[in-house]
């Protein structure tokens, strides 16, 4: 179990990485959560396991990944959504971190992370917003 102050280092690192003046504890919690469970988290299993709305989920995501609605502006990009092939729903998204994600939780912790479950790919806006304009 962390100390004090290392946790106070790790939830520190994060605010300060994030370049925002506010960084909400529902934010700390879910982006610690899908890092926690590196590309299995469904934001519905992310809103059970924290006991949060479904909406408020829903603004964290945005906020972490591409988009954070509140602000009307681009998202962090720590995270990124991705559809799993055995989901019997086809709505469902998951969420995983990205290159910068995982950057950001090794420097919180001071050690590096076992290897992902797939390739994380460098954060680039310009791609996502070209796969957007294809997929219309």
């Amino acid at each position: 179990m962390p100390t004090i102050n290392e946790a106070l280092h790790m939830v520190e690192t994060i605010r300060k990485r994030s370049n925002e003046r506010e960084f909400p504890a529902q934010l700390h919690s879910v982006f610690l959560q899908i890092a926690a469970k590196e590309g299995e988290m469904s934001q519905k299993a992310i809103a059970e396991k924290l006991g949060m709305s479904a909406s408020s989920v829903s603004r964290c995501v945005g906020w972490l990944g591409p988009r954070n609605k509140l602000r009307r502006r681009s998202g962090l990009g720590w995270i990124k959504s991705f559809k799993d092939d055995n989901s019997t729903d086809w709505r469902e998204k998951k969420w995983r971190l990205t290159l910068k994600g995982r950057q950001i939780i090794q420097e919180a912790l001071g050690e590096e992370l076992p290897p992902p479950k797939y390739t994380p790919k460098p954060y680039n806006r310009t791609h996502e917003m070209r796969e957007a304009i294809l997929s219309l």
